[in-house]
């Protein structure tokens, strides 16, 4: 089983496929919430893995992954992949990632760009909303979920006691919950991603701003990626989400000329929506 070690913590992950070519940028999948790599990516990973190498980590804190300073925040977690893609040898990499993975694939995208060469948040939030306070304590509430659901109970037991403890479920749910509640939230104008923030490799990459618009994620469990290009529609990436806990989706990919751009379809959720400016 591989191990890296990754700012303090033990983090396992899994490697599928291979280099298609030495300037071939890797995907790495990140998994929600409560649960692992293996959960969130077994049926998704070996598919991908026929035109990309793959890396599946497990968050730390998460599975085989230790959680040496009990701490869970999307910030660190993403600054764990920023070092994770570094210590697999790579500059950049396409990042995908469900649920509160999601979460922490938007703040790699935000707060470290010139690791990202594509960004693909599912079912994330980009910001923290009422709806999200006042239903999240309750949805992660320890002694609710022993009452009332305990079968995701006995998963996390499952999941995550041979390397952080049998009783390490509860201080999951609670870290989760303080994280879900506060972070990330960013506003409409740190949303808008422009050409001088990314690294001069990316930037040329990119023929014109690169923006993302949010709807009430809250209410819809939806975000697309919208992406202006000038004139020509020769690339475009987009994704759409469901609600936590689907995990019936399925991904494709694309390519055109010799850029890469992920095409994401989720089985029940709305057709998702395509914008280009010209």
């Amino acid at each position: 089983m591989p191990y890296a070690a990754i700012n303090g913590a033990n983090i396992y992950y899994n490697v599928y496929g291979d280099d298609p070519s030495a300037n071939h940028a890797p995907i790495v999948l990140i998994h929600g919430s409560t649960i692992d790599s293996h959960t969130d990516w077994d049926s998704i990973a070996p598919e991908l893995a026929r035109h990309y190498k793959v890396f599946t980590p497990d968050c730390r804190g998460h599975g085989r992954s230790n959680n040496p300073y009990m701490s869970y925040s999307f910030k660190e977690l993403a600054e764990d992949v920023v070092e994770f893609v570094h210590a697999m040898g790579y500059e950049r990499a396409h990042i995908i990632g469900h649920s509160n993975g999601g979460n922490v694939a938007l703040v790699t995208l935000m707060e470290h760009p010139e690791i990202v060469q594509t960004c693909i948040p599912q079912a994330a939030n980009a910001y923290v909303t009422r709806y999200l306070i006042e239903r999240e304590p309750k949805v992660f509430d320890p002694d609710r979920v022993a009452r009332e659901a305990p079968q995701w109970r006995d998963e996390m037991i499952q999941l995550h006691s041979e390397v952080n403890g049998p009783e390490y479920w509860r201080e999951l749910l609670w870290l989760t919950m303080k994280e879900i509640i506060s972070e990330p939230n960013y506003s409409p104008a740190e949303l808008r991603v422009s050409r001088n923030q990314l690294s001069p490799s990316w930037a040329q990459r990119i023929p014109s701003t690169h923006q993302m618009s949010m709807p009430n994620i809250s209410q819809t469990t939806s975000l697309t990626l919208n992406y202006g290009f000038p004139k020509k529609r020769d690339t475009t990436s987009i994704w759409n989400g469901v609600r936590n806990g689907s995990r019936k989706y399925w991904i494709s990919w694309r390519e055109k000329g010799n850029q890469e751009f992920p095409l994401v379809s989720i089985r029940g959720a709305r057709a998702p929506r395509i914008e280009t400016n010209e």
